[in-house]
């Protein structure tokens, strides 16, 4: 059944919106639900292939979202969400209102294929773009296929109906004058500290690196951390712990990055299709953890995980590698060597004035010195 939400210049006026139930208070579609509402569901392994759904704006409430089927005209949906429910429409007109094709394929895809997905990050009643085209409250960054819609700085957290100030209850922000030299705790003190997780292309298990923050108590001098209590992998902050405004935005960054590599594990038939694009998401999001500054924090370590779901148990102190992290741009060049035969070339980077030596298994998107 199509049913009218409220009315929006950017839709034709008797636009009806298809209704689909979201499960619980996280905003979670799910695969049950939308297979109840479309027929017949394709099982074949091959499916999906080719299918791509693109999210190209938010304007008063509604998530624009291109969506490409092979063979098929390009066709934009219009994702509406409300506490209890999402509501779909699609340029095609859902012809006998029923779930269309576009809807369903498009959906699955933003679903990274997932059986249930959050679409939380959709759901901003009351936010709507102004007479002059911008959003007061809101950054909007459509540009690479996914969408992100985050309150501005300058605002903090906003309020939003049902969710309220997400995590406010486990958040004590500190106000300090500048993050760039953290004071170093006093001793025996609860921390955060961070690391960056990790395995090698060789395993089967492998995963792309990522930032994890942990929950740790310092040693008595106060410089190194003694006792590493906990991942954290949901961006809940301890409630002894003080977050100071640079940690907010990296555990943001870290929550992000810890829900790409988890959709991509395991890595299915489906999955291969979005792999190199959530790749080049996540050395996106790594860069952007560097500029809100992860090198000036006090404590940073490297961490073999073995395997991914290794990261929701206690962490292993003797898998932790104290590191440093260095923001210079490495420069790649190649020596021409004459073998009498043949010819070779050989890589020669270079941080700085320094060469980097290849030994062994290296962190992937990094190099070590």
């Amino acid at each position: 059944m199509l049913k009218h939400i409220k009315p929006r210049s950017i839709l034709p006026a008797d636009a009806k919106f298809y209704p689909l139930r979201l499960i619980d208070e996280g905003f979670h579609l799910s695969v049950e639900t939308l297979n109840r509402h479309y027929s017949p569901v394709p099982t074949a392994k091959n499916s999906f292939k080719g299918v791509w759904a693109k999210c190209v704006g938010f304007e008063n409430e509604l998530v624009k979202v291109e969506v490409t089927i092979p063979d098929e005209k390009p066709r934009y949906l219009f994702i509406h969400v409300d506490k209890e429910e999402m509501q779909v429409y699609c340029d095609c007109g859902m012809p006998g209102a029923q779930l269309c094709k576009h809807a369903y394929y498009g959906l699955r895809n933003l679903m990274f294929y997932q059986e249930r997905y959050s679409f939380k990050d959709f759901y901003w009643p009351g936010y709507a773009i102004e007479k002059s085209g911008n959003n007061k409250f809101l950054d909007i960054d459509a540009r690479n296929s996914n969408i992100s819609i985050k309150p501005k700085k300058e605002y903090g957290n906003l309020f939003r109906p049902g969710v309220a100030f997400e995590k406010a209850e486990q958040l004590i922000i500190e106000e300090q004058s500048s993050d760039k030299y953290p004071a170093i705790p006093k001793g025996n003190d609860l921390v955060i500290g961070y690391c960056i997780a990790y395995n090698y292309r060789s395993m089967d298990s492998f995963h792309q690196p990522l930032l994890i923050p942990c929950l740790g108590i310092t040693n008595k001098e106060g410089n190194e951390i003694l006792q590493f209590k906990a991942f954290i992998t949901d961006e809940m902050a301890p409630a002894k712990v003080n977050y100071t405004s640079r940690q907010i935005m990296l555990n943001s960054i870290s929550q992000e990055m810890y829900n790409i590599v988890n959709s991509l594990i395991p890595l299915t038939d489906e999955q291969l299709l979005l792999k190199a694009l959530l790749e080049k998401k996540l050395l996106e999001l790594w860069h952007k953890a560097f500029k809100a500054g992860i090198a000036n924090e006090a404590f940073i370590h490297t961490y073999f995980s073995g395997r991914f779901n290794s990261l929701n148990k206690k962490p292993i102190k003797a898998l932790m590698r104290e590191c440093k992290l260095d923001v210079q741009t490495a420069v790649i060049s190649f020596l021409l060597i004459d073998k009498g035969d043949h010819y070779s070339l050989q890589a020669v980077i270079k941080a700085g004035n320094r060469e980097i030596t290849f030994t062994g298994n290296k962190i992937p998107f990094f190099i070590e010195d």
